[in-house]
């Protein structure tokens, strides 16, 4: 499809650089470009789990337990 478009200046700095970096033509850098804008990606990283003791008496990855023993200690104060 033959059409004309404006781009702005950072799209067209994109599109310049990818022409000079690996030889393509303009359509064929500026389609290059917007398949990659609109192809959905898998997430590439994974966000590291940091673990600190904090000195907890009980498991605070077990939400029931936390609440039985917080219910405990309320029933205490009683």
């Amino acid at each position: 499809m033959r059409t004309t478009i404006t781009l702005d200046e950072e799209a067209a700095a994109a599109v310049a650089a990818l022409r000079r970096d690996t030889g393509m033509g303009l359509s064929d850098a500026a389609n290059t470009l917007i398949h990659r804008g609109a192809v959905k990606r898998e997430q590439t990283y994974q966000v590291p789990n940091i673990h600190h003791s904090m000195g907890a008496k009980i498991p605070l990855d077990k939400t029931c337990e936390v609440l039985e023993y917080l219910d405990f200690l309320e029933g205490d104060r009683r």
